[in-house]
């Protein structure tokens, strides 16, 4: 990618941004769910259909976003007898608690699925504090 962390480069050659997308071609919010364990959250994100390549992460100042470019060709040139998933690019936007540790956030995709570990910043232990 270029110096601009917010360009997105897919196959085509193009670079457009992911507000570019979001402001000029259908968008749909995927299916997620949220976990809370011990020492972190888990975002879980259904994107079927998308390519790893095709799929973006960008913090945004307490802001996660989730964008994954979707062939819609395939919806267009196929004539479909029935459809019942939404056609657009998919896009998501999370507010970030306090307590998460943004610098350690990863993410796996598989299966169609998206992954993203938060993980909680660690919580100060108690301390004795000597008397002098």
């Amino acid at each position: 990618m270029s110096g601009n962390k917010n360009l997105i480069k897919f196959g085509t050659g193009n670079s457009k941004s992911i507000e570019d997308y979001i402001e000029n071609e259908p968008t749909v919010a995927p299916l997620t769910d949220i976990i809370e364990l011990k020492n972190e959250y888990l975002i879980i994100v259904n994107l079927a259909g998308s390519k790893r390549e095709d799929i973006k992460l960008k913090i945004a100042g307490n802001c996660l976003i989730v964008f994954a470019k979707s062939d819609m060709n395939y919806y267009w040139k196929n004539n479909l007898i029935l459809n019942e998933n939404p056609v657009g690019h998919f896009y998501r936007k999370f507010n970030l608690s306090s307590d998460i540790n943004t610098s350690l956030i990863q993410a796996k995709y598989e299966n169609g699925q998206l992954v993203i570990k938060l993980p909680k910043f660690e919580k100060p232990k108690p301390k004795i504090i000597n008397i002098d």
